[in-house]
Formats: C-alpha cells, structure tokens, sequence
C-alpha cells in the first residue's frame, strides 16, 4: 500500500571516500530478506521477496546515482563527487528506514532529512554511526 510522502528538508553529506562502502552496504541488503517487506505468495507460502517501493535492479549497479534512485532518491555531488544532496522523488514511503539504517555510518553527523505525510513530520538524524527517526504532529 504505502504511505503517501513528501521531502520537506535535508542537509546530508557523504564523503566520495565512503561511496563504494555505501554501494557495499546497500547492495549487501540483498542477503537480508527477512528484512523485505514485499514478496510474492503461492499458497500462503512467500516464494519471493522485496523491498517495498525498491526496484530491486539495483543490486545489478554499481553508479551510487542509480542505486540511491532505485529506492527513490536522487542525489548531487559536488566537484569532489561528495553526496551533498538528497531528494525524495518517489511518492510513497516504503522502506527507507532500511536503507538509512545501513548507510548510517558513512553519513555525516548532524546530516538529516525531514519528510512530511498528512498532518505528521519525520525527522531522520544522522549521528555517531546511527540513524534516528522521530516523529512529531505538525498542525
């Protein structure tokens, strides 16, 4: 189903240093299916499983600009090919905590990003190695 989202802030960076260590994590999500949410049924049975939302091709990349777009984001990269910028360009959430989970070590602390749905604000913090994820009524 999924939840209808917007981008309504960001500051992040990652350092082009820690770009082939973000595709590493990212592509290693591939080995954690009990992590998907999407799958497919036969008989009560699920034969197949996915991130929801993610085109699952991905895995196939090695360009940090289509990996990241396959989860429903673009970035920019400055001269240095730092990640400066990220944009939620998908409509609705899926599972983007998982993503965000497993490039938390490469993003700069203090880096974030703000979604907004409905009535209700997401921030994601980026710090110390982790992610948080706070929720708060806005109207």
């Amino acid at each position: 189903m999924g939840l209808y989202i917007s981008q309504a802030d960001s500051k992040f960076f990652i350092c082009h240093e820690n770009i082939p260590l973000v595709i590493d994590a990212i592509k290693d999500l591939i080995n954690k299916p009990e992590l998907m949410h999407g799958g497919q049924y036969i008989n009560g049975k699920k034969t197949n499983s996915w991130f929801s939302f993610v085109d699952m091709n991905y895995i196939k990349s090695n360009s940090i600009k289509e990996i990241f777009d396959s989860w429903g984001f673009e970035i920019q990269q400055d001269v240095n090919e730092n990640i400066c910028k990220i944009q939620f360009m998908a409509d609705k959430a899926g599972q983007e905590d998982i993503l965000f989970k497993a490039i938390a070590p490469f993003v700069k602390n203090g880096s974030f990003i703000e979604f907004i749905n409905e009535n209700l604000l997401t921030v994601v913090s980026f710090e110390d190695n982790t992610v948080t994820f706070k929720t708060n009524g806005i109207w």
